[in-house]
């Protein structure tokens, strides 16, 4: 029973990474379950055969009733079988699929799954939710026989996958995804929601020039052991080709009635890997900053809309559930402050690029109220104006490419989205 646990988490696995769009596109379970089985049937191992809608059972053919009083016709999604052969050894795994739109799975698809225990002889009767709105987050209700043939829950509604294996999904495998696990191992039941934001949710990450954004939304203010102990797993934390951490810690009372200034109960960020930040002996520099139980932070707002608009949940609630939403003209009200204080700064060869891009980005959301990255916010600010060439050129640096950016093309920049703005 475990390794066809082991292979549907496999193929589960292979459905994102392969096809990613169906999710992207809201297609319905239907797609996505035939998808499903054929990853599953390239993942079982053994003289199984996967079948999709087989209503069948046992040498005879009968068909597969959920209460045969009434003649309830059962179709299974997907199962794992020997076919035409009855019992329980013959037959592996019962699967029901769902997009799960809501909450939670209807009582019936969880029923059929035990029902499938019970009265067809399945080893597991598992069903499956896939998806919730914020994406990729497949949850499952796993009924196994005992002694006596009766079904009993293995798991309830659980996440398929643990926070760091679903960061280490979405991320394809990054070695930073081992973070998730561990900020959820110090503060524990607390944690209502963690979100991973930031380029790794929006599929932007470049290597060398994005860091890692985790918000963790809590139930009650942090020990200053725990945030000790989170300062800790930030600075040691192996993060491989990302250039930092950036660490927000905020209560439920914090996310649910935004403010234009909410409190902070941690925030760490970590920052090597610039291009000016290794040492002269070849290693990385490392420079980390904190913050604790601050007041009132005003750069949160645009960060907690973008979470909601964009964060993928990787344990708890998922944005839209424990996030309000944020007035889009706090949001564009802060971009603008941040646009008038890089005026001052653009012989900043160095953050050059990371201004023009962000101004893209303020630009987008203030004319169409889309929170996108940095690479389609420059393809529209481009559509807008095509004479921007400090945009190309900064997109090429942050495709690591080179290109040389000049303080009057960023200039030209930021008065252009001031005055859109």
């Amino acid at each position: 029973m475990t390794a066809a646990l082991g292979w549907l988490k496999q193929a589960l696995h292979d459905l994102y990474e392969q096809d990613r769009q169906l999710f992207e596109l809201g297609v319905g379970e239907t797609a996505l379950c035939f998808r499903l089985g054929h990853h599953l049937a390239n993942r079982v191992d053994g003289p199984w055969d996967v079948d999709a809608e087989y209503d069948r059972e046992g040498t005879a053919a009968h068909l597969k009733t959920r209460n045969p009083a009434y003649g309830t016709h059962m179709r299974p999604d997907l199962v794992i079988h020997r076919r035409g052969r009855g019992g329980r050894t013959n037959n592996l795994l019962f699967l029901e699929v769902k997009r799960l739109r809501g909450d939670s799975l209807d009582d019936g698809d969880v029923d059929k799954a035990a029902v499938a225990v019970v009265r067809h002889h399945y080893q597991l009767g598992v069903a499956l939710a896939l998806s919730r709105e914020d994406g990729f987050a497949p949850s499952w209700w796993v009924w196994v026989p005992d002694p006596r043939g009766v079904a009993v829950p293995l798991h309830e509604g659980s996440a398929v996958f643990g926070p760091s294996e679903l960061f280490g999904i979405i991320s394809g495998g990054h070695p930073a995804a081992g973070l998730a696990d561990a900020v959820l191992g110090v503060i524990g039941s607390a944690t209502v929601s963690l979100i991973l934001h930031g380029s790794f949710a929006t599929g932007d990450f470049r290597s060398g020039r994005s860091d890692v954004d985790l918000l963790t939304v809590v139930d009650r203010p942090l020990t200053d052991a725990e945030a000790a102990a989170l300062e800790g797993l930030v600075r040691d934390a192996e993060i491989g080709t990302a250039t930092g951490v950036d660490l927000h810690v905020v209560t439920t009372e914090a996310v649910a009635a935004p403010s234009p200034a909410p409190p902070v109960e941690l925030h760490v960020g970590r920052y090597d890997r610039t291009s000016r930040g290794r040492t002269s002996s070849g290693r990385t520099s490392t420079r980390v900053e904190v913050a604790r139980r601050v007041a009132g932070e005003p750069d949160l707002p645009a960060e907690l809309s973008a979470a909601r608009a964009n964060g993928r949940t990787l344990h708890g609630l998922s944005p839209g559930e424990v996030i309000a939403p944020v007035p889009g003209g706090w949001v564009v009200a802060r971009g603008r402050h941040w646009l008038t204080t890089w005026l001052s700064l653009t012989d900043d060869a160095e953050h050059g690029a990371f201004m023009v891009l962000t101004a893209c980005r303020i630009w987008r959301f203030a004319a169409e109220g889309v929170h996108c990255s940095k690479a389609e916010a420059a393809a529209w600010a481009l559509e807008q104006d095509p004479s921007l060439t400090a945009v190309r050129q900064a997109r090429e640096q942050y495709a690591g490419r080179r290109a040389s950016m000049e303080a009057a093309g960023i200039a030209d920049v930021l008065r252009t989205v001031l005055d859109h703005t």
